[in-house]
C-alpha cells in the first residue's frame, strides 16, 4: 500500500495546489483512484512521475495524469478512458546453454519456485488424426483410409490451414469416403481441435509476484521424478488462457544463429589476437555498430550474396533483395518482413522493388510520410498500420492493435465502429473525399492478416547484419562457424560450395588434422570426425585425444578395433597413404580377429589364475582346521611359487593327509595325498598355464602379420561393403562419401561442363514463390519400374538423383516412355524438363501435353524434343549398380 499512499498524497496536494475545490475534480479523481486500485498501476503512475516524462497529449482523458505533471491538458467534461492494452509476450532469443540456466535454475533462484512456472501445451486433433482415429473405433480397416490420408497436407491450395469442408473439396477420395461413412464422418469432424495430448512448451515460462498456483491450476508434465511444472492452462487459441488471469509469458526462444556468431567471434579473436569484433574502443562485441550500414556488407547484400545469412538463406529471399538492391539496414529489415506468404501473394515485394528502383511513381500525403516514406509508401509492418489507424482515423493508440488483430482476424464486431471513425476522420486529417479513405482502409484489412512487426524484424535483422558483417570480413572463420552449427547434410554440401566460391576450402576429413567438429588448421577447414554419419562426438573425442597418429595399425593400437567409425574413417580414406581402401579395411577384419582371440586368451588364462589362487586359500584354511593355526596368512597370497613356498608347505602340511576323489575308466575312486602334495599339483597347473600363455603370446607376435606383410586374399568382405571401398572416379568415391557424409563431395552432375546447378531443390522453390509449373532440373538416373494404376494403365517410374543427393521419382507415361526409352538408363545424366507434385500426383511427372495434342505440340523425333537432354560424361567402365545397396533409405522421396 506504500505506492497507493504516495500516489493518492501527491494527487491530492495537486489538486489542492491548482485550486481544483469543485466537488466534480474530488469525485473524479476518488473513481480515477479506484480504477487504478483495481488495475494495480500505482508504481507505473509513480514511476512516469519520478523520470518526469511528458506526453503531447492525454489520450485517455486521465486527471492523474495531469495531476501528476506526465500530460499538460484535462478536461473535467469528457469521460475518463480505463480500457488496458493486451500484456505482450516478452519473446528474448538467447544462446542455448544461456537460455536452459535462465530457464531451470536462474528463474527458480531469483523468483522462487513457487512463483514460476513452464507453460503447458496441448496437441489437437487434427483432420487426418481424427479421421483415422475414427476409422479404428468402428472397426474399419485403416488401409482404406490411409491410402486417402496418406496424400493429404495440413495447408489448403491458398496455403492456409486445411479445414473439413476445404478437405472436401480438394481430396474427392476423402469425400467419397465420407459420404460412404457418415458416422465416421461425423464423429471425425467434431474431433477436430480437441486436446488429444499434452507437453511442455520448450521456451515458455510464467513469473508471477505470488504464488502461481493461486492464479492458474499446476500439472507435472513428463515423467514424475524428472517432470515438469507446468500449467494446466495454455497461451494463445486455448479455451482458457493464461493472459485474461494477468499472467505475462516469457519466451525464452533458443536460436542456433546466435551460437555461429558466438562460435565465429571466439575463432576471430583466437586466430587473430583481437580482444573484440566491431566493438569501440575496449567496448563489448558488437558495441559500434556502423556494422548495420558497413559498405563491404552492402555491396554483398546488392549481388544477392546472402547464402548461410540468417533469414536471407533461401535463394527466393536472395533474389528478391538482389532485385530490390540494398541502401542500408532499413531495406533488409523490408526485405525480412516482405519474403513472407502474405505480402508475396498480396504483390507487395514488387511494389516496393519497383519504387525503390524508381521504376514506379508514387505520392505520399506529409501526414503519411512519416510512417510510409523509408518503406516507400508500402505498409511492412504491423507498427505502420497502427500508426495510420492513429494519425489518420484519430483513432486512440491504445485501440489501435486491438483494431489491427480484429481486422486480421476478420472479427467485423472488433473494429466496425472504428472502421467508421477511421473514414469519417480520414477525409478531414488527409482533406480528401469518402473514396480515397475507404481505399486506404482496404490496404490495411488486406495487409493486416499479414503484417509483420517492425520490432521483431529489426531484432532479427540485428542478427543478419552481425552474420552478413563476418561473412564478408572473416569468412574462413564466419563458414567454420555456420558448419559446426548445421546438421542437415543437403545443407552442409550447399554451404560448402559456397564457401569454395568465396576463396575458402572446406577439405574432406583427416585423420590428423579434423577435430571433433568442423576445424580450421593453416588456412583450411577440415570435416569433423563427428560430422561422419555413424560417428558420435564421444568416439570423436576419443580420436582426437590420442592425435597424431602415424598410421593405420598404430590407429588400430591406440583407438581400438570399433567396428563403426574404421570402417567410416577406412572407407573416406583418411588413411590412404597406407595403402588402398579394400586392403586396410581387409587387414582391419584380420587384425580384428586377431585380438579377440588374445583377448578371449588373456580372459581364460585370467580366470584360470584366479581358479587357482581360490584352491590355495581353500587349501591353506585346511591345513588351519587341521591345528596348524600358526600357518602364515601370507601364503594366501603367493602371486609365485619358489623354492621357499615349497619348504614352507613341506613343513606345515608334509604329514598331513586326505583322501581325495578321481575318476578311472569312468569310474569314481578315492586315493590319500598329502596336503604339501595337492598344492604341489596346484602349483605345477598353474605355472603350466602360465607358460602355455607365454608361448601363445610369442605365437601371436608373429602370427600378427604387418600391413606390408598381409596376404590380402586371406580375407573377404561383404560384396556390398567392397563396392562402397572400391567405387572411384578421379580420386572421388561416391558410395562412401553419400553413406558417411550424406553426399557426394563432388556429384557426377557437377563434373559436366553444362551442369547449370538446377537442383530438386531450386526447382521446388521456384514452384512455392513463382507458382511455376513447370520447369528443368538436373538429375542422375538410379532406376526405372514399370507398374500398372488401379485403373489399369500402364506407367514408369524412374527414381533419380540430383547433385545434393536428393532422390525423387519421375513418372512417365507410355507414350514418353516409347520414345526415350534408350536413354531411361541407370547412370545417366540428363536435363529433364518435368512438373512438380500436387494433389493429384505424388511424384514429379515429365512433361507431356495432353494424348490429342501431342501430334500439334511435340516435334516428330527425339532428337528435336528438348524435354529430355543427355548430359554427356566420360567416365571409366568400373560402374557400380546403385540399386544393390539400398542407400535411398536415408533419403526423402519427393
Amino acid at each position: 500500500m506504500k505506492d497507493r499512499d504516495c500516489l493518492v498524497k501527491l494527487c491530492v496536494s495537486a489538486l489542492q495546489a491548482k485550486g481544483f475545490n469543485d466537488l466534480k475534480y474530488k469525485e473524479r479523481l476518488k473513481k480515477e483512484i479506484k480504477e487504478i486500485d483495481v488495475q494495480s498501476e500505482h508504481e507505473y503512475f509513480l514511476k512516469l512521475y519520478e523520470k518526469g516524462c511528458k506526453f503531447s497529449s492525454n489520450e485517455n482523458n486521465l486527471f492523474v495524469a495531469y495531476l501528476l505533471g506526465i500530460v499538460e491538458e484535462f478536461d473535467i467534461d469528457q469521460p475518463p478512458v480505463f480500457i488496458q492494452g493486451e500484456f505482450p509476450d516478452i519473446d528474448i532469443d538467447y544462446l542455448p546453454v544461456v537460455r536452459d540456466y535462465l530457464k531451470n535454475k536462474w528463474a527458480a533462484k531469483r523468483f522462487g519456485q513457487e512463483n514460476i512456472c513452464s507453460i503447458g501445451t496441448y496437441g489437437t486433433l487434427g483432420i487426418k488424426s481424427a479421421i483415422l482415429d475414427m476409422t479404428k473405433v468402428h472397426g474399419v480397416s485403416k488401409d482404406v483410409i490411409q491410402s486417402i490420408t496418406v496424400r493429404m497436407t495440413d495447408k489448403d491450395d491458398e496455403g492456409k490451414s486445411l479445414t473439413w469442408d476445404k478437405a472436401l473439396e480438394l481430396y474427392p477420395d476423402f469425400a467419397k469416403f465420407c459420404e460412404h461413412n457418415p458416422d465416421i464422418s461425423e464423429a471425425a469432424r467434431l474431433l477436430i481441435n480437441r486436446n488429444k495430448s499434452g507437453g511442455v512448451h520448450a521456451g515458455g515460462l510464467i513469473i508471477s509476484s505470488k504464488r502461481i498456483d493461486d492464479f492458474v491450476p499446476l500439472e507435472v508434465r513428463g515423467k514424475k521424478k524428472e517432470g515438469v511444472i507446468a500449467s494446466a492452462w495454455s497461451e494463445g487459441l486455448s479455451a482458457q488462457d493464461l493472459q485474461p488471469v494477468g499472467l505475462i509469458k516469457f519466451d525464452l526462444l533458443v536460436i542456433e544463429n546466435l551460437t555461429q556468431i558466438a562460435l565465429a567471434c571466439k575463432l576471430i579473436k583466437d586466430r587473430h589476437n583481437i580482444k573484440s569484433i566491431c566493438a569501440l574502443v575496449d567496448g563489448p562485441d558488437w558495441s559500434d555498430i556502423t556494422y548495420l550500414n558497413d559498405s563491404k556488407s552492402i555491396e554483398m547484400a546488392n549481388l544477392g550474396d546472402l547464402k548461410c545469412v540468417f533469414q536471407f538463406d533461401s535463394e527466393g529471399i536472395r533474389k528478391l533483395v538482389s532485385r530490390g538492391g540494398v541502401t542500408s539496414f532499413d531495406d533488409l529489415m523490408a526485405y525480412s518482413a516482405l519474403y513472407r506468404p502474405g505480402p508475396l501473394n498480396l504483390g507487395m515485394d514488387v511494389r516496393y522493388c519497383k519504387r525503390k528502383k524508381k521504376n514506379e511513381e508514387y505520392e505520399l500525403h506529409p501526414l503519411i510520410r512519416p510512417i510510409l516514406g523509408k518503406t516507400y509508401g508500402v505498409m511492412v509492418f504491423q507498427e505502420q498500420v497502427m500508426q495510420i489507424l492513429n494519425k489518420v482515423g484519430g483513432i486512440p493508440l491504445i485501440h489501435c492493435e486491438k483494431v489491427r488483430k480484429a481486422i486480421s482476424k476478420k472479427q467485423i464486431e472488433g473494429f466496425v465502429k472504428y472502421k467508421e471513425m477511421f473514414l469519417e476522420n480520414g477525409q478531414e486529417s488527409l482533406d480528401t473525399d469518402y473514396e480515397t479513405v475507404e481505399n486506404l482502409w482496404k490496404q490495411i484489412e488486406a495487409f493486416a492478416e499479414y503484417g509483420f512487426n517492425a520490432s521483431h524484424s529489426c531484432a532479427y535483422t540485428y542478427i543478419s547484419s552481425r552474420l552478413l558483417w563476418l561473412k564478408a570480413h572473416y569468412p574462413l572463420e564466419f563458414y567454420c562457424a555456420v558448419l559446426m552449427c548445421e546438421k542437415q547434410e543437403d545443407k552442409i554440401k550447399d554451404y560448402i560450395r559456397d564457401a569454395d566460391n568465396h576463396g575458402v576450402d572446406v577439405l574432406p576429413v583427416h585423420i590428423n588434422k579434423s577435430g571433433v567438429n568442423f576445424r580450421i588448421v593453416d588456412e583450411d577447414i577440415y570435416f569433423g570426425f563427428s560430422n561422419i554419419k555413424t560417428i558420435g562426438k564421444e568416439v570423436a573425442k576419443r580420436i582426437t585425444d590420442s592425435q597424431p597418429y602415424v598410421s593405420f595399425v598404430d590407429f588400430l593400437e591406440r583407438f581400438g578395433i570399433d567396428l563403426t567409425p574404421i570402417k567410416a574413417l577406412v572407407s573416406l580414406g583418411v588413411f590412404e597413404d597406407d595403402h588402398d581402401r579394400l586392403t586396410l579395411y581387409k587387414y582391419f577384419e584380420f587384425y580384428k580377429k586377431m585380438i579377440k582371440k588374445r583377448k578371449e586368451r588373456v580372459k581364460r588364462v585370467k580366470e584360470s589364475l584366479e581358479k587357482y589362487q581360490r584352491e590355495i586359500e581353500e587349501l591353506n584354511e585346511i591345513g588351519r582346521a587341521a591345528g596348524h593355526s600358526e600357518v602364515p596368512e601370507f601364503l594366501d597370497k603367493m602371486n609365485k611359487f619358489d623354492e621357499e613356498s615349497y619348504k614352507l608347505w613341506e613343513y606345515y602340511y608334509e604329514n598331513i593327509e586326505r583322501e581325495v576323489e578321481y575318476k578311472y575308466l569312468g569310474e569314481m575312486r578315492t586315493r590319500t595325498v598329502t596336503l604339501c602334495k595337492q598344492l604341489m599339483n596346484v602349483r605345477d597347473k598353474r605355472d603350466k598355464s602360465i607358460r602355455n600363455f607365454k608361448q601363445k603370446e610369442k605365437d601371436f607376435e608373429s602370427d600378427l602379420l604387418s600391413l606390408g606383410e598381409f596376404n590380402v586374399s586371406r580375407t573377404k568382405v561383404d560384396l556390398k561393403v567392397e563396392k562402397v571401398l572400391t567405387d572411384s572416379w578421379e580420386n572421388q568415391y561416391p558410395l562412401a562419401e553419400l553413406e558417411y557424409y550424406g553426399f557426394q563431395w563432388v556429384h557426377d552432375l557437377e563434373k559436366c561442363k553444362d551442369y547449370e546447378g538446377f537442383t530438386i531443390k531450386k526447382f521446388l522453390d521456384l514452384v512455392q514463390e513463382k507458382n511455376i509449373i513447370v520447369g528443368m532440373i538436373e538429375v542422375q538416373m538410379v532406376l526405372l519400374r514399370s507398374k500398372k494404376s488401379k485403373k489399369g494403365t500402364e506407367y514408369h517410374s524412374l527414381e533419380v538423383e540430383d547433385a545434393d543427393g536428393k532422390k525423387a521419382y519421375i513418372t512417365f507415361w507410355s507414350d514418353d516412355y516409347i520414345r526415350w526409352k534408350d536413354e531411361l538408363k541407370k547412370g545417366n545424366l540428363v536435363k529433364i524438363r518435368v512438373r512438380p507434385p500436387n494433389i493429384g500426383y505424388r511424384t514429379f511427372t515429365f512433361d507431356s501435353p495432353p494424348r490429342h495434342q501431342r501430334s500439334k505440340l511435340l516435334p516428330p523425333t527425339k532428337d528435336e524434343d528438348y524435354r529430355l537432354i543427355i548430359m554427356k560424361l566420360e567416365r571409366e567402365e568400373n560402374t557400380i549398380d546403385l540399386t544393390d545397396l539400398n542407400l535411398d533409405k536415408d533419403y526423402m522421396v519427393v
